[in-house]
């Protein structure tokens, strides 16, 4: 029988879900695979290589462990819930970790301007090529979405079409992950159904950068043939993300000076995009997310 998991950590993207990932990946009940996202349900390509292929992720898990995957681009998607459901039943559990929806925007397009997937000369231009490309056949969710992503209510309503309520877990990424993690852990543990264990969650993942040379992030991550060169020459998936990990490395300065976000302007995006969907999504959590109305830093 194969094994497969027992919850997933559906999102949201740009929320601490890679240091959330981290921290669980040391208690010694829980297995997580090595790569933290499988993009199993939100990839059509990945979907149509079916459940073995999936399932295969969890080979080596021992089957007294629980067994989990945080892909945090599922939330994103209308079609992952039942593919979600069909492949894994109404008992899997799932955990929602929710960020102020403009900042989580503004790290969004940090993180893709970093990494060179989009050129703009700056977020409001990316938002207004967001919202311009809505709808168009062109338009990819991988790719923009800086506001939809944040509609963080009408996609668990997505999710409660097929999964009962007291299946899901919800965190919001400020109040939770950042202000008082060790309460937090303990909470997603007995969600779990794990034995308390002191998890070390002070070690910082995922920290934003600043590229030292912008031609040889553009060679490493933008649309060159350096990706074909790279597939032919170096085997294996995990392997060609391990050099563009050490590149990355090599290439980044995480004591330059960070560009901050206009606080009018993230004021104006929330209030013209999230109001109402903030105060529907306590409604549904039962979170408390006044401090994202009063936010006015959005850095």
């Amino acid at each position: 029988m194969k094994t497969k998991p027992h919850f997933i950590c559906v999102g949201a993207p740009k929320a601490g879900t890679t240091a959330l990932h981290d921290v669980l990946c040391k208690h010694s009940q829980l297995y997580l695979p090595q790569s933290k996202e499988i993009h199993f349900f939100d990839n059509h390509e990945n979907f149509d290589k079916g459940k073995d292929w999936y399932f295969d992720f969890y080979k080596n898990a021992n089957q007294e462990m629980m067994q989990g995957e945080i892909t945090p681009a599922y939330m994103c998607y209308d079609y992952t819930p039942k593919r979600i459901f069909d492949t894994l039943g109404k008992n899997v559990r799932l955990v929602f970790v929710l960020r102020q929806p403009v900042n989580r925007a503004w790290s969004e397009y940090q993180h893709n301007s970093r990494r060179t997937y989009v050129d703009y000369p700056d977020f409001k231009s990316a938002i207004d090529a967001d919202l311009n490309s809505l709808g168009k056949e062109a338009y990819s969710k991988r790719l923009y979405s800086y506001i939809t992503r944040g509609h963080y209510a009408k996609q668990i309503l997505k999710f409660l079409e097929f999964f009962d309520k007291s299946q899901m877990l919800f965190l919001c990424f400020e109040t939770d992950l950042v202000q008082n993690p060790k309460a937090t852990y303990d909470k997603i543990q007995d969600f779990l159904g794990l034995d308390r264990e002191d998890l070390n969650f002070t070690h910082r993942t995922n920290e934003a950068f600043v590229p030292k040379n912008m031609a040889l992030q553009k060679l490493v991550f933008g649309p060159s043939g350096i990706k074909k060169i790279m597939r032919n020459l170096v085997p294996g998936v995990k392997v060609r993300r391990k050099v563009r990990e050490l590149i990355m490395k090599f290439n980044s300065s995480t004591n330059a000076t960070k560009e901050k976000i206009d606080s009018i302007f993230a004021q104006e995006l929330f209030k013209k995009h999230y109001q109402e969907d903030t105060s529907d999504l306590e409604d549904l959590t039962g979170l408390n997310l006044e401090h994202w109305r009063k936010d006015e830093t959005c850095g």
